[in-house]
């Protein structure tokens, strides 16, 4: 006890004891302020929850507001791709048509159009179609599809009024490579290469092409050229009179005259009599100068066809007995008898006595070739003989150079035997025709190979104007590394044409296109017998365009039939094709959408729309069809 009362002990007690109450103050403490922290936490969560539930339509809302904009983006998404699809396969349609009637277009845009959906439901869309509305036959500026042209590139201006357009001056031209048989052969060569000009709305009548320029090596082969080949000196045709029968039809050559020989002869009697006759004592044709009456202007002549002749010679053995001044022209003419040239002359000083002449016909090498005799001038009695007189040229089925096909009955035809095409110009002469020069060229007994073959066109001075819109014409030349020479080469090789037109005299950008070895089937090539009778071909088309008939699975004017094949590519035919650019389609169109939220809290919400817009050209430069943002649309 009495060191319980010690004062360093008494301390230590107090100071234990003030501890132990503090600490029981402060778990106290604690206690009541877990207990008031409890009740806020309780308080505040049911604030959270009062919120939430204020809130959660809205939160709905939000969601719903979204997953609106999201179909409606994708809507419009489709949208745009159903109409893209529509006017460029109507735009494609309208221009390799060559233009003129947009229905059978606006319904293919219809058709690429319904291929697609939006939000799972197809897309239907109307043809705007009033063949009444020239020259585009739009039925209104705010129809489903409008047709027009590309008036401007800078700024582009699409003009449903216009008639025309640029962008693409490759002219509507097709050139095509068929085989008819076998291509090592001449005769079945001749005619294999065609190419034509066609007609078409959008086909300026200015334009003329002036060159063409093929190039077998364009693409990735280097193993393709040109063959060329002058024909045999020693292999010839004659077209020949030897006047052995009082008769003037006699035929004596490997080929005969295309007409018997035709007087006018003031002193009448045909081969037998008059001034002009057959001597049966010589067997030569006799002409006589007669003073009185004067037969100044007589004259005998014959005809030959040398459409096939490269080059042509005209030889005859002669005697000439002069009196006075009496002069007999021995003349030529290119053009059936229009105009004749005099080649030389007999007279009382020049050619003299008995002789054989010899001239260079080649440049009047035509399918109505004359040679005529003539008497200018005369004040005595002259006689000049004739004999063996024959008009010979390179036998042309030796010839490998290239050249126009002049034989219609090797002309690749359609089913019903039409012929499909006929020879460029006006004035053309199938062959050595002035208006068609083919380089390289090979000289007789010479060989040539050519990566390259040109082909240049001209005008005839007071006749055919060129090689213009409508003219079209085939020709042959043998190629190299094809194998099995059945035409399907130029396609896989990639053989390309660069084209150069002139507009009224003015040069137009040059435009290349390229072959392509195409899989028509021969078993689809329409026959227009059968055209406006049941059952009715299927596309139906026109049994001409333009004059060119249409019998080519691909709806190709002019493009002939292919020989073989079994709808893959190898039908022995390669053709390069391009039409003229500017052509213009704009599908449009507005759509109700179906709502995804069809009711929210008891209110129904109606459908919303897409609005989508879209327009394609025709590029004819790269051929081939091509969306394009209009500055200005023109649409009276």
């Amino acid at each position: 006890m009495m060191l319980m009362r010690h004062p360093l002990i008494r301390t230590a007690i107090d100071v234990i004891r003030s501890v132990r109450s503090r600490s029981e103050s402060l778990e106290d403490a604690q206690r009541r302020a877990h207990s008031a922290g409890h009740r806020k936490a309780q308080h505040r969560r049911g604030v959270a929850t009062i919120w939430l539930l204020l809130l959660l339509p809205l939160f709905i809302i939000l969601l719903c507001l979204v997953v609106e904009i999201g179909n409606l983006w994708l809507a419009r998404a489709e949208l745009e791709d159903a109409l893209e699809a529509a006017a460029l396969a109507a735009v494609k349609e309208w221009a390799e048509a060559g233009g003129g009637s947009t229905l059978v277009s606006r319904n293919i845009g219809v058709a690429y159009a319904g291929a697609n959906t939006v939000r799972g439901n197809s897309v239907v869309i109307q043809t705007n179609y009033d063949v009444l509305d020239l020259p585009n036959e739009n039925a209104n500026c705010a129809g489903d599809l409008v047709f027009g042209y590309l008036t401007s590139e800078s700024p582009v201006v699409f003009d449903t009024s216009a008639s025309g357009g640029v962008l693409g001056q490759a002219g509507f031209v097709l050139l095509d490579y068929t085989d008819n048989g076998d291509l090592n052969d001449p005769e079945k060569r001749a005619n294999a290469w065609g190419v034509a000009f066609l007609t078409g709305p959008a086909v300026p009548s200015t334009w003329r092409i002036t060159q063409i320029v093929l190039d077998y090596q364009a693409g990735s082969s280097t193993d393709g050229e040109f063959e060329v080949e002058g024909p045999s000196l020693g292999d010839t045709v004659e077209v020949r009179d030897e006047f052995k029968n009082v008769s003037y039809s006699n035929n004596e050559g490997s080929e005969s005259w295309s007409s018997d020989w035709v007087e006018s002869d003031t002193g009448g009697g045909g081969a037998a009599g008059g001034y002009i006759f057959i001597n049966s004592g010589i067997d030569e044709l006799q002409f006589n100068a007669n003073p009185i009456p004067s037969n100044v202007g007589d004259s005998i002549y014959r005809e030959a066809d040398l459409s096939l002749a490269k080059a042509a010679t005209l030889e005859f053995d002669y005697t000439n007995s002069p009196s006075g001044s009496d002069r007999f022209d021995i003349q030529v003419s290119g053009n059936g008898g229009l105009t004749w040239t005099s080649l030389d002359s007999f007279t009382d000083t020049l050619n003299t006595g008995s002789g054989s002449k010899s001239y260079d016909i080649s440049s009047y090498i035509a399918s109505n070739t004359r040679i005529r005799f003539l008497l200018v001038t005369q004040s005595g009695s002259s006689t000049l003989q004739i004999d063996d007189l024959e008009i010979y040229y390179p036998d042309p089925d030796k010839d490998k150079n290239a050249r126009v096909s002049d034989n219609s009955s090797n002309l690749v035809s359609d089913l019903s035997g039409h012929e499909q095409l006929d020879t460029f110009g006006l004035d053309a002469t199938p062959l050595n025709n002035p208006q068609i020069q083919f380089t390289p060229t090979a000289p007789p007994d010479v060989t040539l190979t050519s990566r390259t073959l040109t082909i240049d066109f001209s005008a005839i001075p007071g006749g055919d104007d060129g090689f213009a819109p409508g003219d079209h014409f085939r020709f042959g030349v043998a190629t190299t590394g094809d194998t099995g020479h059945n035409a399907d080469g130029p396609g896989e090789k990639g053989v390309t044409a660069t084209i150069y037109i002139d507009d009224g005299g003015v040069p137009l950008p040059p435009v290349t296109l390229t072959f392509a070895d195409t899989s028509e089937d021969p078993d689809d090539c329409f026959d227009p017998a059968l055209y406006g009778t049941p059952p009715v071909p299927v596309p139906p088309l026109p049994l001409l365009y333009n004059g060119d008939l249409i019998v080519n699975p691909s709806g190709i004017p002019n493009l002939p039939c292919p020989p073989s094949g079994n709808g893959g590519p190898h039908n022995h035919q390669s053709y390069a094709y391009s039409v003229p650019g500017g052509y213009m389609v704009r599908a449009q169109k507005t759509l109700p959408i179906a709502p995804i939220c069809t009711s929210l809290f008891g209110f129904g919400m109606g459908p919303t729309t897409v609005t989508a817009r879209t327009t394609a050209v025709w590029d004819g430069d790269n051929n081939q069809s091509k969306l394009i943002r209009v500055d200005q649309f023109i649409c009276p």
